[in-house]
């Protein structure tokens, strides 16, 4: 055995380690992604439940006269 291998820092393992880093850190960016457009889907989501109110409100007065 070489003596990198007893250390235990071989190539094959900073390979592996950076590919493991990399990995974890684009997940940590997607759900950073996924959490702000779940925001955004809510936030369209009550501003269509508040417009279609003042749809409703404004053809019942139609309706009503």
């Amino acid at each position: 055995m070489s003596d990198a291998r007893i250390i235990g820092f071989d190539k094959q393992l900073l390979i592996q380690t950076g590919i493991h880093f990399s990995t974890l850190l684009i997940c940590v960016a997607l759900t950073g992604i996924l959490i702000y457009c779940l925001i955004l889907f809510i936030k369209l989501a009550r501003r269509g439940i508040v417009a279609l109110d003042i749809y409703i409100d404004q053809n019942k007065i139609k309706n009503k006269v």
